[in-house]
């Protein structure tokens, strides 16, 4: 007996979705708000968004919002934060216009066993695209506006 064929037809074809048209409501979901993925997934079902959390993530990384901080991008933190310290400078970080706590660098450098002390120099065109650093203002307090208005002048 032959094994059964699957059929296909047009009907069972989803129609693409027209992601550009959800983007700020998924990154309000999933970056203002911080709110888990499935969760988004859950949210945006009301507004008639059917996709699976793959699709989702896909998107996400396409639109450069990923929450995780990769690997190499640590590690430049970690690299740059060095040098600038060296040179007497206090720095804030961005991952994704995202601001990096420092305690998460420091977990990172103990978790993978980063000596500070002996640390790759990044240089300009090295530096991952996602990463941005700042200095903070001279008062030592955390003024958003100050540094965002840096962060859109390039600083």
């Amino acid at each position: 007996m032959p094994p059964p064929t699957a059929t296909w037809s047009l009907e069972q074809t989803p129609l693409p979705i027209d992601w550009d048209g959800y983007r700020e409501t998924i990154y309000r979901y999933y970056i203002t708000d911080d709110r888990s993925l499935p969760d988004v997934v859950h949210i945006m079902k009301q507004f008639g968004l059917a996709a699976t959390e793959r699709q989702y993530k896909r998107r996400i990384s396409e639109w450069h919002i990923d929450k995780n901080i990769k690997d190499y991008e640590m590690r430049a933190i970690i690299s740059i934060e060095a040098v600038r310290q060296r040179q007497g400078k206090k720095s804030i970080f961005y991952v994704r216009d995202r601001e990096v706590d420092p305690k998460k660098i420091n977990r990172f450098a103990r978790r993978k066993n980063i000596n500070r002390g002996v640390i790759e120099d990044y240089t300009i065109g090295n530096i991952p695209p996602d990463v941005r650093c700042l200095t903070p203002p001279d008062d030592g307090s955390r003024m958003r506006e100050h540094l965002f208005q840096q962060a859109s002048q390039g600083k």
